[in-house]
This record gives structure tokens, C-alpha cells and sequence, in this order.
């Protein structure tokens, strides 16, 4: 992985926060279970599960995204639970490091994924899991780490 300049792959470690469902399926794909909140705001703003499935050279091939419903209405619980139920449907997996190439898709009117950009006019590259941007990623690529 280059650690200067767009990234390629983002390498994402499990944890026990916003990476706690990360790794392999029996099959060889790569997963991640995501739980996005749409930033319009905590009346209005939805809330959502996605299951994202990528190949073994990290290229996204399936994103499975839920809305559970407007923030105000959804209770940490709740969603917690839905991230799990998703997580349990891949069946067999291993928890482990994953390499995702940036990726986007277009759902309920938002943009998914893990989106690169450059910030701030700069030479200098981010990478963001939005929407919501729970996790952003930073060079070096392949560190596995993310900020919140």
C-alpha cells in the first residue's frame, strides 16, 4: 500500500468500538459491519446498519444497508442489536484484519462508503466512513488504525 498520495487500500483492524465486526467470511470475503448516522440532524436524521462485502484484493461487491428509522426514535440498544443480527447472518467468520479499496454507494438519498478526498486544499489525503464519519483513516494506509 502507498502511504502518501489517494490510497489504494485502507487496512481497518478489529476493535471494540466502531470495528468490532471485521474480517473474513467462510467463503474468503472480506467484511465490515458499519452503523452509520445521517448528519442532518438528531430529529430528522436516520440511522442505519450496512453489512459491506468485499472480494479478497479488497473491491466492494455487495453493500447491505438498513435504515432502522429516524435517530430520535432509535435507542443505542436497538441499533446495537440490528448491527449484530447483520453481523450473525454472514455465518461462519473470523475477526480479523481487512484491506478495503475507497468505495461508494448511493442509498436513501446518502452517499455510503469509505470516501477519499484531499483536505483543505493540501496535498494531504483523508479517508472518511460516511455518512456520519464515525472513522477516518489516515496515511500511513496499511496502519490498520482509524481516528474518530
Amino acid at each position: 500500500m502507498r502511504d502518501f498520495g489517494p490510497p489504494v487500500l485502507i487496512a481497518l483492524d478489529p476493535d471494540e468500538s466502531h470495528a468490532k465486526y471485521v474480517g473474513r467470511t467462510f467463503d474468503g470475503r472480506q467484511f465490515f459491519v458499519a452503523t452509520h448516522a445521517d448528519p442532518q440532524c438528531l430529529i430528522h436524521g436516520h440511522v442505519f446498519v450496512a453489512v459491506y462485502l468485499f472480494n479478497s484484493a479488497g473491491k466492494l461487491l455487495e453493500a447491505r444497508i438498513d435504515d432502522l428509522g429516524t435517530d430520535s426514535k432509535v435507542n443505542a440498544m436497538v441499533w446495537a442489536n440490528a448491527a449484530e443480527q447483520r453481523y450473525r447472518e454472514l455465518g461462519w467468520t473470523y475477526i480479523q484484519r481487512i484491506a478495503m479499496q475507497p468505495f461508494h454507494v448511493e442509498r436513501f438519498g446518502l452517499a455510503f462508503g469509505l470516501i477519499a478526498f484531499q483536505r483543505d486544499k493540501s496535498d494531504d489525503w483523508m479517508a472518511e466512513i460516511r455518512p456520519g464519519n464515525p472513522m477516518a483513516f489516515f496515511p500511513p494506509w496499511d496502519s490498520g488504525l482509524y481516528d474518530t
